[in-house]
């Protein structure tokens, strides 16, 4: 028994790997993901030796709070950058189409002028700017976690249910380089931040509604989704447990506005059904010292639901900033950003993903030292949208004329129409591995044992997902108690 426990915490180790080979390397991303604050690493430490407490007096019910603490890696910062910026950079210059024509290399350059609209100076803007990004994920909280033994319904059989407390910061960490300005056009920093519009007759254009980017730090808290989990130990001996379970997950996090890039966003808000596989062997053991291998592999199915995201345009270097323009506007009729229009609703279904832990740990009567590895993937995301007409809205050029109609401007000057074979509405897979360790205690001496103990993790992301995916320092503790 104890080598199959073995054999099946190793498959742990790969099996999440699979749902995210599809991955594609990401940068100019309109949004990116995070990963649910419910992590599973942060419980299941420690309090597994409660859980194996036998005592006739008890009625089966465990219960523990896990404040926690995360913030992202600088080095991931850095990643997360090239995300939010274009060509794997996360400086963009702004430039006149002159300028970056004549650059040895255009790799991080966007041209103003599709922009900052200025009728006059098509190839040459006198709005130029630089902005450097580095995004910081932060989350801190406390999970909730509530295990009961139900031997008196069938041996073997438990009940848990998980949610917690969290609140979510995240800042872009923009910085501006100098900026020019003419005498009638705005600055790309307050076009960015939706403070400024164009008044100029021949280049009006709106506001930004959607996808603003400036210096704030921006928080969002609340209770994390609610995970019920059903479970039967079918195998239970002295040296080996094996147990299945099923689960549901109820979302109850924050609906996202898009009205921000890099919004702060906790729970999945999509309902979630799930199997796991879980179980333990004695590797060793002489007196009250022990040394075990466990092993926890869950798997999540989450539905579809409508949420609001804002989309790219293929090919297009911060295309959503870029202004439209509707079929046969009447002269005067402003240019729209385009991040007005792709900030939309699309049916989304993240799918399959994957939570796997594989731990070793030594216990000697009260005291537990747990270490291991954890790996979480979750397959690309391919949305549908829930509402477009194609031919209504054109990527105009640098030259249109707000002053005059759209017949007037021309073929030429009217640009692309945005269908849906350009938009860009796809999300990578994600896949992150996790090293951790933990110690504490368990009374297990006691009428009602308690459980106390502290630790920590260390996230890592492989190849070009680091540009999608925070990778993240953590410090957790715990306290529980058995009843």
């Amino acid at each position: 028994m104890n080598r199959s426990v073995t054999r099946l915490l190793l498959a742990t180790l790969f099996v999440g790997g699979g749902l995210a080979a599809a991955s594609k390397t990401e940068t100019n991303r309109p949004v990116i993901n995070t990963r649910d604050m419910r992590n599973r690493v942060e419980t299941l430490t420690i309090f597994h030796k409660a859980l194996a407490t036998e005592k006739d007096e008890l009625i089966g019910g465990n219960v523990q709070l896990v404040p926690f603490f995360l913030t992202q890696k600088d080095s991931s910062r850095d990643e997360l950058a090239k995300g939010f910026g274009v060509d794997h950079l996360g400086t963009v210059n702004f430039d006149d189409a002159t300028a970056i024509a004549a650059l040895a290399s255009d790799a991080g350059s966007v041209d103003m002028g599709y922009i900052i609209h200025d009728e006059d100076a098509a190839t040459t803007s006198a709005n130029l700017s630089e902005l450097t990004l580095k995004p910081r994920h932060k989350a801190y909280g406390v999970n909730l976690d509530y295990f009961h033994k139900l031997d008196d319904l069938a041996d073997g059989m438990w009940f848990r249910i998980c949610t917690g407390l969290v609140k979510v910061e995240h800042t872009l960490g923009l910085e501006y380089g100098t900026e020019a300005i003419s005498a009638t056009h705005i600055t790309l920093s307050t076009f960015l931040d939706g403070s400024a519009a164009n008044t100029d007759t021949s280049d009006l254009h709106d506001l930004l509604l959607y996808g603003k980017m400036d210096t704030e730090t921006r928080d969002e808290s609340g209770f994390n989704d609610v995970e019920a989990m059903i479970g039967w130990n079918f195998v239970e001996k002295d040296n080996a447990k094996l147990a299945l379970n099923a689960a549901v997950v109820i979302p109850t996090g924050n609906e996202p506005t898009a009205e921000y890039r890099f919004e702060p966003l906790y729970g999945t808000r999509h309902f979630q059904f799930g199997i796991g596989l879980q179980g333990c062997g004695t590797l060793w053991e002489k007196d009250d010292n022990k040394f075990k291998a466990i092993f926890n592999a869950q798997y999540r199915y989450a539905f579809e639901r409508q949420v609001k995201r804002l989309v790219g345009i293929k090919d297009k270097d911060y295309g959503f900033y870029y202004m439209l323009q509707k079929t046969g506007a009447a002269a005067a009729a402003t240019l729209v950003p385009a991040a007005n229009v792709l900030a939309m609703d699309l049916k989304v279904t993240p799918g399959s993903m994957f939570d796997g832990t594989a731990m070793l740990s030594f216990n000697t009567k009260w005291f537990v030292v747990d270490a291991g590895y954890n790996v979480y993937a979750c397959q690309s995301q391919k949305p549908t949208i829930v509402d477009w007409t194609d031919d209504t809205y054109y990527l105009v050029g640098k030259d249109y004329d707000t002053a005059v109609t759209w017949a007037v401007n021309g073929s030429a000057k009217q640009g692309t129409a945005v269908n849906k074979t350009i938009i860009d509405k796809d999300i990578d897979a994600q896949i992150i591995h996790k090293i951790f360790a933990a110690a504490g205690v368990v009374t297990t001496d006691w009428d009602y044992p308690v459980t106390a103990g502290i630790g920590g993790s260390i996230e890592f992301v492989q190849g070009a997902r680091k540009q999608v995916t925070p990778a993240n320092y953590e410090i957790f503790g715990k306290v529980g108690i058995s009843f």
